[in-house]
């Protein structure tokens, strides 16, 4: 960069600078501080501080989830095993493991699927057949959750934190976000 482009932005600099230190400009909320010391009686001290803006946090509920969809019997007890496994991680992953769920095996042990390539989901979770697991264990909701949980642990204790819902066909699917937002 040229000497004179550089002494211009460094006053440009200077003079925006003074402009929000007096108080004349400012791009954010400045509160207003009086200095206490005799000394200072006359003189008004701006002190700058960010006013953050507060982002509204979805609060999910699964009691809202369970109405909207009339879920009931077993299905009620595998949503409601799935909130409280993944509730030591907070109300985000309790609802991304249940609609995760719910978008691809409906909370049923029976879910069945064959894929494109020959392949196989099997139950709640729909676990692909490349993965070997027994059938008592993709087929029965409890034990899939189960199992689902400390694969999501392990990757988490990893510092794995992005993708592992990613992992299922359901997760960001249009049955997701419904569900998603019938927890709201």
């Amino acid at each position: 960069m040229r000497l004179k482009t550089q002494i211009k932005l460094y006053w440009m600099a200077m003079f925006l600078g003074a402009f929000c230190y007096f108080g004349i400009f400012t791009p954010y909320p400045v509160e207003r501080v009086y200095a206490t010391s005799a000394k200072f009686d006359n003189i008004l001290a701006l002190t700058p501080t960010l006013t953050p803006t507060p982002t509204p946090v979805p609060v999910y509920d699964i009691k809202k989830l369970i109405s909207a969809r009339n879920i009931g019997g077993r299905q009620e007890e595998y949503a409601r095993y799935i909130w409280s496994k993944w509730s030591p991680h907070g109300n985000y992953h309790q609802a991304a493991a249940l609609c995760t769920n719910m978008a691809e095996g409906h909370l049923d042990d029976n879910a069945y699927n064959v894929n494109t390539n020959g392949s196989t989901d099997k139950g709640c979770w729909q676990w692909n057949s490349i993965h070997n697991l027994p059938d008592s264990l993709t087929m029965n909701c409890i034990e899939a959750t189960d199992y689902t949980y400390a694969v999501w642990l392990k990757r988490l204790n990893m510092g794995i934190t992005d993708g592992f819902y990613g992992m299922w066909y359901g997760y960001g699917s249009r049955n997701y976000n419904i569900c998603m937002n019938s927890l709201q």
